[in-house]
């Protein structure tokens, strides 16, 4: 039987970076034969340049998103995203000009996503974070580590939930909301 891999390349070198390879090393895990694959991160801190972000190489700029978009097989992770850089997220990502449907959705393994929910493109939901049913989570949206989600929540695109967070029933969140510390 063939191994069959999904080639991604992250968006952003940041500290982000480490929390997807761990939740990518969770999903390989599940099923060797359907993996994984990064193939290179794009940052445009010069310093970064050349070089590689947890053994894994910095192959260009965000501009350089685009030439790779070419390639069909190809997908992106949104990686940029902390408490700094949270307001800048859907700027970054418009002046890449990619479509929404070259993101990949990163789901941990250990996460619940109940009966009847729709997330978006090019979200990361965490280790142990539980959407519950009838959730809509817009894209590029993080759902950080055991943070619950709760029956009919309504979370708006590029929204950021902090780790251990609970939003209630039937709550709505806006565009680029931040819930954390």
């Amino acid at each position: 039987m063939a191994k069959d891999s999904q080639k991604l390349i992250i968006i952003g070198g940041g500290n982000a970076v480490a929390e997807v390879l761990s939740i990518i090393d969770a999903i390989n895990s599940q099923n060797p034969m359907k993996t994984l694959d990064i193939i290179g991160i794009l940052d445009d801190d010069v310093l970064k340049q050349n070089t590689s972000v947890l053994k894994i190489p910095v192959i260009g700029k965000l501009k350089d998103a685009k030439k790779y978009a070419k390639d069909c097989e190809l997908r992106f992770i949104f990686a940029i995203g902390s408490v700094k850089t949270q307001k800048l997220r859907k700027t970054l990502l418009k002046r890449i000009e990619i479509a929404e449907n070259l993101f990949f959705t990163l789901i941990h393994p250990t996460s619940i996503i109940e009966k009847e929910c729709k997330i978006g493109y090019g979200c990361i939901i965490h280790s142990l974070a539980i959407i519950s049913r009838g959730c809509i989570v817009g894209d590029f949206c993080v759902i950080a580590v055991r943070s619950t989600i709760g029956i009919n929540v309504r979370i708006s695109d590029y929204a950021m939930i902090c780790s251990h967070i609970l939003i209630l029933t039937g709550v709505q969140l806006g565009e680029g909301c931040f819930i954390g510390s």
